[in-house]
């Protein structure tokens, strides 16, 4: 018997900027998160193509999640919106007094937690 040499391809890996997520509103987050909106959502706002918390990978049309740490991740809400951030996602603990008229707000009771539950029920392609 003659042993047939079977052909293996191997397909280069996928660096983790080339995984997507299905575009999901801010409606659709919100609801996910059970989180309540601080901002008004309007409802031909543009998609949200990205879930970040570092500010220095922030794309447009992403929600930046703000993290509590060792380094506060609210402090960097201001650099993720310059970057094209379209949303943040905040805990309880956040001030409103420092709401940027150019983002949208989504406050939940802790982001750690609910960005796990977006994650899960968003699945990237």
């Amino acid at each position: 018997m003659m042993w047939k040499r079977r052909r293996v391809y191997f397909r280069p890996a996928r660096s983790r900027r080339d995984k997507r997520m299905k575009p999901i509103t801010l409606q659709q987050v919100r609801e996910a998160v059970g989180g309540k909106a601080l901002t008004s959502i309007p409802a031909a706002h543009p998609a949200i193509q990205n879930v970040g918390t570092d500010t220095r990978l922030m794309e447009s049309s992403s929600l930046f999640v703000a993290l509590r740490g060792d380094r506060d991740g609210h402090a960097f809400i201001p650099d993720a919106a310059a970057r094209g951030a379209l949303a943040a996602l905040v805990d309880e603990d956040f001030d409103a007094g420092q709401i940027l008229p150019n983002l949208h707000y989504i406050q939940v009771a802790n982001t750690d937690r609910k960005s796990t539950r977006l994650n899960s029920s968003h699945i990237t392609i």
